[in-house]
């Protein structure tokens, strides 16, 4: 795979977040919307002579429905709405051909991103593992919760958790994240059970908590079987087939909409 398309991915959908959320746009890139525009230009005029012509055209439905949503949409609310489900669905195919890209090249440093001036790391880092897992998991719920933004690594006095997803309306739960990957021990399942307790106590009436777990044959049985109260789930991801498994997803759906009616799902 040609890293060409990851990046230009990511640019596009840090060019839908420019509009429906310019603070946020401002914080995550140095670039304006023309440089990013320029970016994104020059990337398909490289990916045009390369032998990434399905993920060409995936690229550029995606640039054509950013334009035509910036062209048509009626009103500023449709507008940020529809720019959000275009950014969001950028970006995390950009994470998802990044954990592909990784897993198929050699373990070594790779060359410096052209991305938002972002240097690559060890592809065989725990940490990087970690931080790859959380934020596709975090992705991959954005699909169900689109009303949602997130916002990683948020601390709450002294205590630090993985994601908030905060609703952008009003009626919706928070939901306070805590990922996984590298479990090794009930113990340690223990440990992010509490932190997301805390969390909870500290946030108060309005959140519900959420502990991503790996799919492995232990953990799996174990989020299946363990009851940890009416505002805290267990939720197994599979991220090479970027799905949670099992009935997590939809408990926590269900409780969202059982304890908080104003808030609505398809």
């Amino acid at each position: 795979m040609n890293p060409d398309v990851i990046d230009a991915f990511a640019l596009v959908g840090l060019r839908a977040l420019a509009d429906h959320d310019p603070a946020e746009f401002r914080r995550s890139t140095d670039f304006s919307k023309r440089q990013l525009d320029e970016k994104i230009d020059a990337a398909i005029e490289r990916l045009r002579g390369s032998d990434s012509q399905h993920y060409l055209r995936e690229l550029q439905s995606r640039i054509d429905e950013l334009r035509a949503i910036e062209h048509d949409a009626e009103g500023h609310a449709e507008l940020g709405y529809l720019l959000r489900q275009v950014g969001t669905s950028c970006i995390q195919r950009a994470q998802q051909l990044a954990i592909s890209y990784s897993r198929r090249s050699t373990p070594r440093i790779r060359e410096e991103s052209n991305f938002a001036g972002v240097s690559s790391v060890r592809a065989h880092d725990p940490v990087t593992r970690s931080q790859e897992f959380e934020r596709l998991a975090v992705m991959r719920l954005l699909r169900d919760f689109p009303e949602y933004k997130p916002k990683f690594n948020y601390r709450i006095k002294s205590l630090e958790i993985d994601c908030v997803l905060e609703p952008l309306s009003e009626g919706c739960p928070a939901l306070l994240v805590e990922a996984k990957v590298n479990i090794r021990s009930m113990t340690e399942i223990q440990s992010a059970f509490a932190q997301i307790r805390r969390m909870l106590t500290q946030w108060g009436k309005g959140s519900l908590g959420v502990l991503v777990l790996p799919n492995t044959r232990d953990w799996r049985h174990f989020a299946a079987e363990r009851p940890i109260g009416h505002r805290a789930f267990v939720l197994t991801y599979d991220s090479e087939k970027n799905e949670f498994l099992d009935d997590g997803l939809r408990n926590l759906m269900a409780a969202v909409r059982g304890e908080f009616p104003n808030s609505s799902r398809n």
